[in-house]
């Protein structure tokens, strides 16, 4: 049997040989240079909107677009497999690193691959990937930029508390664009676009993640409040009560 370390070590190099001998020449990497508008893209049930806007030119296409945690058939599911067709993507992921099946790679133009922690100790303890997931669709996966580090550490303060849909988020606005939309961020309170909750987590888990919503959108607003160069709407099941100018709910 192998121990924890090698099979750590084998699921790494499987990952690369994989996108050498295979992914990569399924996927475009491109490069963005210009960034006004991003579209930030969580699992709630306000995804589903998503089309329908596209669809009645009521939003424009993104610049780039940020993806939390998608895998599996996630992008097809979504219609953003088609909605995104020429749309550079930005993948955020957890320590999982869940991926996508090959039928929602294909043809994808991939601009970054993004682990959600940060390099070194943090409030997470000091990180290291372990499956190497990731490195099936990219030569180049990187952690959170360094730059966010500091006000990552704010966020988790006086009883706040992040998940991966913020980090996405905070990806976004990394990138400095004028506008922001955010789609399927609903603090869970909703189920997921495409199922239940309970399908990825017990009643246990969902029973906290449901007590944690208020300090998840109190981190929200913090990056509302960041970022005041920024123009942010976002489309959510979710209340939230804000004052922000620079932020519009729009409440489903």
């Amino acid at each position: 049997m192998l121990n924890e370390k090698y099979k750590n070590i084998l699921s790494k190099y499987i990952s690369i040989l994989k996108y050498f001998l295979f992914y990569q020449f399924f996927i475009k990497k491109v490069t963005v240079n210009t960034i006004d508008e991003v579209h930030v893209f969580c699992q709630g049930e306000s995804l589903r909107l998503y089309d329908n806007l596209l669809s009645e030119n009521k939003i424009s296409i993104p610049d780039i677009a940020v993806l939390a945690n998608f895998e599996k058939n996630n992008l097809v599911d979504s219609n953003l497999k088609k909605n995104l067709k020429n749309v550079p993507l930005v993948f955020v992921a957890n320590i999982t690193e869940p991926v996508l099946y090959f039928s929602n790679i294909i043809g994808i133009k991939l601009f970054k691959v993004i682990i959600g922690r940060f390099v070194g100790n943090n409030s997470h303890g000091s990180y290291k990937r372990t499956n190497c997931r990731l490195n099936t669709i990219s030569n180049k996966v990187s952690y959170m930029p360094d730059e966010l580090h500091s006000f990552y550490l704010e966020l988790l303060s006086n009883d706040g508390r992040s998940n991966i849909g913020l980090l996405s988020l905070l990806v976004a606005c990394h990138h400095s664009p004028k506008k922001i939309l955010i789609f399927g961020l609903d603090f869970y309170e909703s189920e997921y676009f495409d199922g239940n909750l309970l399908s990825d987590m017990t009643v246990e888990h969902k029973e906290i993640v449901k007590k944690n919503s208020p300090s998840v959108k109190k981190s929200f607003i913090k990056i509302i409040q960041k970022f005041k160069n920024i123009d942010f709407l976002i489309y959510t099941k979710a209340s939230i009560e804000a004052s922000e100018k620079n932020l519009k709910i729009i409440k489903l």
